[in-house]
């Protein structure tokens, strides 16, 4: 559980706000999309027949306030990724032909406690207007959105450094805790062509879980990863709603 900006302390130098296991916004957002994901996930996948009040109504309780906690951390990418997730469950069902009701329900609790919760309540979070701003402006001019924008314009030139990696060492990577001076040495020319729009810190990782894998330790390794990713999506294909990795997929 993560609140952003609790008591007023937005957890930067030596100082770390909120509640439970995640000590910045980043890192809270991530969890929180992939839990409540997955959750959004096995809710809309289970099969009807009697329908039990309590703990129906206490799995959209779980999904209403995963959804509060990624709003209140702001992470745009991770908001990004659970939208994502619920657009694949649905289409999901569509394919398989299944009911939507649960879906509808979960997708309901979500936009509930958001309103209830997160826009009433309006906590403080760092940056807020801006990054609340992000997503109509991305629509309308997504190049000059992304070039002004500190946080996402650095993401996408580490995200451009790393690809350079992987070609300068395709196979076997450029080595293991080697990407942030990689970076640095990349970074005068970064920061002359970003007119500003780009983070101080010099020695940063790639903000890509899949690239800083593949950058760091080569192709061929990184392969193995997506495997195994890929085996798990063709079981949940495969298997059918009853298959214990169709949440996932």
């Amino acid at each position: 559980f993560y609140v952003s900006g609790f008591l007023g302390n937005y957890g930067f130098g030596r100082t770390a706000h909120g509640l439970g296991f995640a000590n910045s916004a980043t890192l809270a957002g991530g969890v929180m999309a992939w839990l409540t994901a997955l959750q959004f996930a096995r809710y809309s996948f289970s099969q009807g027949g009697k329908l039990r009040r309590f703990q129906d109504s206490a799995e959209l309780c779980a999904i209403g306030l995963g959804a509060v906690g990624l709003f209140y951390t702001l992470s745009r990418a991770a908001w990004g990724g659970y939208l994502l997730a619920a657009a694949c469950v649905f289409i999901t069902l569509q394919l398989a032909k299944l009911p939507k009701k649960r879906f509808a329900r979960a997708a309901v609790s979500s936009i509930a406690f958001v309103m209830i919760f997160g826009v009433f309540l309006s906590p403080e979070v760092y940056h807020k207007k801006e990054k609340l701003m992000f997503f109509p402006r991305i629509f309308f001019a997504p190049e000059v959105t992304v070039a002004q924008d500190l946080s996402v314009n650095t993401r996408a030139l580490a995200w451009g450094v790393a690809v350079d990696g992987i070609k300068s060492a395709p196979v076997w990577g450029i080595g293991l805790d080697r990407f942030p001076a990689f970076y640095q040495h990349a970074y005068p020319a970064l920061s002359k062509s970003a007119k500003g729009a780009i983070d101080l810190n010099q020695k940063i990782n790639p903000h890509n879980s899949y690239l800083y894998y593949a950058v760091e330790v080569g192709a061929l390794p990184a392969l193995f990863l997506l495997l195994l990713i890929g085996r798990t999506l063709a079981a949940g294909l495969k298997e059918g709603s009853a298959s214990r990795a169709r949440p996932f997929l």
